[in-house]
């Protein structure tokens, strides 16, 4: 019996080493704010006090309700939780399920991928989530409807043969997070002819070529356009180097790094067929639509090989200094994706009854529809491709692009001549 009594004791006692007397649940995070709900174990003599200690301090709960309580946590990297009540014995009660939140694990975003795959009879959509430490996948679907999905090496890949109409379409997400919440995160994807890629595009892969004086600290009244033409780049650079916002907003004392960006090919080229007044969009080598276009006068929109730097919903326009706000009165239309040649860009209109003519300054122009769909299709970095020739589009664009110096656009993007998958 006295044995029994001993081992009971100590079972009594390990447990009470390693429990804890409160339960802490992320429940949410988001523009610097952390929301955590506080389950007491016990039964409390008093409502208990909570906070945290930081790199900083000691952090308050900004507002709370009976056991949901929200912390301005901008700038901490993680949080010690301090709690003290005492249970119905008069006993201090202070120990939470977590010695400490590393906020770096729930401020950890996923980043997709999203690319479709042009087999002979069938379009493979592909989606590859690479998420961080702690982040377990429970959920995802298309519009409500489950894919098939896979871990593998850290991330995760998901694919469907579904088809979907044109237009936009929610990619929904649930993970379960560290700390014991849970976290759902939608993403746009857009669909076009069959192709699905994510919404308005990704940003593609780019080099920065370093220029002198390499950093700049922002002087009072300067714009981004001014500091971009007293370096010799263009403002798409910055913006992409600096990953700003939203370029009218910069600040004196700021700190920007100089640089000219260098994209590297990727699946989505444009083809402007100059003489024809009609625009190619190409996917993985393959004809996706065509589209009538407005083009500039005489040669004033040369052959060339651009990528697409910026894009605008919107946009103002900015000619010879002045400002012109968005509205129609500034022609640009809905939508502009500003080229790497800053000289030139990809633009709606105000005047419908221009289109297929050449017309403009030497910028490209479209109905307000079509580059609306255009710059939902097209991410930053997609390769624009000027030509000159008297006839229709092909279906590949190796054999489009067949004799131009920068066929091998075609080459590394597309397929052989008369090639199928």
């Amino acid at each position: 019996m006295k044995r029994v009594v001993v081992l009971f004791l100590t079972v009594l006692s390990f447990v009470y080493i390693f429990s804890f007397d409160y339960r802490l649940t992320v429940e949410d995070f988001e523009d610097g704010k952390l929301i955590v709900s506080l389950n007491v174990l016990f039964t409390p003599a008093n409502k208990p006090s909570f906070y945290f200690y930081g790199p900083t301090g000691f952090v308050k709960p900004s507002s709370s309700t009976s056991n949901t309580y929200e912390f301005e946590v901008e700038g901490h990297s993680f949080l010690i939780p301090l709690l003290y009540s005492k249970n119905y014995y008069g006993r201090v009660m202070t120990k939470a399920n977590y010695d400490v939140i590393n906020l770096d694990l729930l401020y950890h975003r996923p980043q997709i991928t999203v690319m479709s795959d042009i087999k002979k009879d069938v379009i493979y959509k592909y989606i590859k989530i690479i998420v961080g430490e702690g982040w377990n996948l429970a959920n995802l679907d298309i519009d409500g409807v489950p894919i098939v999905w896979f871990e593998k090496n850290g991330y995760i890949v998901a694919f469907t043969e579904n088809d979907y109409s044109n237009g936009v379409h929610d990619l929904n997400t649930i993970f379960d997070l560290p700390y014991g919440g849970r976290k759902e995160i939608t993403w746009k994807l857009f669909s076009l002819n069959g192709v699905i890629v994510k919404y308005r595009g990704d940003v593609m892969p780019y080099i920065v070529e370093d220029v002198q004086p390499n950093v700049y600290q922002v002087k009072p009244g300067e714009t981004l356009w001014e500091i971009a033409n007293r370096f010799g780049v263009r403002v798409g650079d910055l913006i992409l180097i600096n990953d700003i916002k939203d370029p009218k907003v910069i600040y004196v004392g700021q700190r920007l790094k100089i640089g000219r960006v260098k994209f590297i090919d990727n699946p989505t080229v444009i083809v402007v067929n100059l003489r024809t007044a009609r625009m190619g969009l190409y996917y993985d080598g393959e004809l996706i639509k065509v589209y009538p276009i407005a083009v500039g006068r005489g040669d004033s929109t040369p052959p060339g090989k651009y990528w697409i730097l910026r894009k605008e919903i919107n946009p103002a326009l900015y000619w010879y200094g002045e400002y012109i706000a968005p509205s129609p009165v500034n022609g640009l239309g809905t939508r502009y994706m500003q080229l790497s040649n800053p000289e030139y860009g990809i633009h709606g209109t105000s005047k419908p009854w221009e289109i297929g003519r050449r017309i403009s300054h030497g910028c490209i122009r479209m109905f307000n529809r079509d580059v609306e769909e255009l710059d939902s299709f097209a991410g930053v970095g997609s390769t624009v491709i000027t030509i000159s020739v008297d006839e229709d589009f092909k279906r590949y664009l190796v054999n489009m692009l067949e004799g131009y110096s920068f066929g091998k656009v075609a080459e590394k993007i597309g397929r052989t001549s008369g090639a199928e998958r």
